[in-house]
């Protein structure tokens, strides 16, 4: 049995889909019993806990073989950096408490960095935060989510364009979509034991602004140019989408972070390259 968490959302979803499919007994740890429902259909255990609630995560973590955790996006608070401390402490102790076997923990690239990473710095906090547990631990450091460029995809489907804010336009980054995130973790937590403290680096393929719009230009069967979105338009363009100042900056942050080559992979990490290609990435992402 394995507990996972964040299966409201994208990766957590992926992760629970993919044990289930390997035929593992899945948890899944929701905040709402509601929230639980289909996953029960499905299959799955469902725990109900807060992941900022030491205690009841302890409960929901007892008795599992290996978990699945990540730092919640929590775009609607002030400070997003003070929030992953809650988070990271309390999962320190919900696993000595629980005696958890092995956890997988999402994490990002850049998450070794102490400045200059912007949203990143809440990765970085909750692996400070697991730094003494002793349970074995992976912190997965995913690079750039390629399901990012969902965002966008209207203005791609309806002017042909695909604005950025990674620049320039033709240099690459490294890019990872979410169901190679969900292979790496569930291999992690199905696969041989570890000791200590592992860190991963993990992307599927490197592309440009101009390398995605290509591809995604191919799966529409249209053209599609890239364009670089100006710095100073950013913040109000995050903004304009529902995103708090303190949370657009940040954003924008992290992709000076990525533009400056300051968002890189920790020396002496491991390296994980996940199995979905470019092409089949924008084919699965405008499906």
């Amino acid at each position: 049995m394995y507990a996972v968490a964040g299966v409201t959302g994208k990766t957590g979803a992926a992760v629970a889909g993919a044990l289930l499919e390997a035929g593992a007994g899945v948890r899944v740890v929701v905040r709402r019993a509601d929230a639980g429902g289909a996953w029960r259909v499905r299959g799955a255990e469902v725990a109900v806990a807060d992941l900022a609630d030491a205690d009841a995560l302890a409960a929901a973590l007892a008795g599992v073989q290996g978990a699945y955790l990540l730092n919640p996006p929590r775009y609607d608070v002030a400070d997003p950096f003070a929030e992953a401390d809650r988070v990271g402490a309390a999962y320190a102790r919900a696993i000595a408490d629980a005696g958890v076997p092995r956890i997988v923990v999402l994490s990002s690239v850049g998450a070794h960095q102490s400045a200059g990473t912007g949203i990143i710095g809440t990765a970085r906090r909750v692996e400070q935060a697991l730094g003494g547990v002793r349970s074995p631990v992976a912190f997965v450091r995913a690079n750039y989510f390629f399901e990012n460029w969902a965002n966008v995809l209207p203005v791609v489907r309806g002017d042909g364009v695909l604005p950025a804010f990674l620049d320039p336009a033709d240099r690459r980054v490294p890019m990872v979509p979410v169901a190679d995130i969900a292979a790496a973790a569930a291999a992690l937590l199905r696969g041989p034991a570890w000791a200590g403290r592992r860190v991963i680096d993990l992307a599927s393929f490197d592309a440009s602004p101009a390398d995605v719009a290509g591809a995604l230009g191919a799966a529409l069967r249209k053209p599609v140019a890239p364009a670089i979105v100006p710095r100073e338009q950013r913040a109000g363009i995050l903004r304009g989408s529902g995103f708090r100042p303190e949370i657009a900056d940040a954003f924008v942050a992290m992709y000076d972070g990525i533009n400056a080559g300051v968002v890189v992979p920790e020396p002496g990490s491991e390296r994980i390259r996940g199995a979905t290609s470019l092409e089949a990435a924008a084919r699965a992402l405008t499906a």
